[in-house]
């Protein structure tokens, strides 16, 4: 299950910087078309919008992995190893917590869009859901990948070591 895991989170990753590069092309190019006074590209800022959406999800599991995220090390320090660790531990059981509740949401508000037909009427059509499956799949990721720091945590069983650096 934890290689399957890992796979999928490295899945992820790729397509998180896969669409960096086209985020990236795809408004220089723009630029480059407007400042030639040649046209434009009117889809580009609507897919750059969805880009740094996919980005942030896809991306979110791998930098918890790799131990990127945000943390206040300064503050973990200065204190007894064990307390230190009980806040790591609380910390990733709010993780687990509000990751559960995207899941849920998310999952929710997927399926409600694909029953209901909802589609995105902007320069580009399609279904909603396209969109929002990202959501609850990337956050399950963000489950389990809490849940094995706490496994780490705790020496537990098939635990394995950070990912830091990958």
């Amino acid at each position: 299950m934890s290689r399957l895991l890992d796979g999928l989170i490295d899945l992820m990753a790729i397509i998180a910087c896969l669409l960096i590069c086209l985020l990236t092309g795809s408004v220089a190019v723009d630029v480059i078309i407007r400042a030639l006074d040649v046209g434009s590209l009117p889809w580009a800022l609507e897919s750059s919008e969805y880009m740094l959406y996919g980005v942030t999800f896809f991306g979110a599991p791998w930098v918890l992995r790799a131990g990127g995220h945000v943390s206040v090390d300064v503050f973990l320090q200065q204190m007894p190893p064990r307390l230190a660790r009980f806040f790591e531990l609380v910390a990733d059981i709010a993780g687990i917590v509000v990751s559960l509740v995207l899941v849920y949401y998310g999952l929710d508000i997927t399926l409600q869009s694909y029953n209901e037909h909802i589609v995105i009427y902007r320069s580009m059509v399609f279904p909603e859901w396209w969109i929002l499956w990202v959501m609850p799949l990337t956050a399950l990721c963000l489950v389990g990948e809490f849940v094995r720091r706490i496994g780490r945590a705790f020496g537990g069983a098939g635990a394995q070591p950070s990912r830091a650096g990958h």
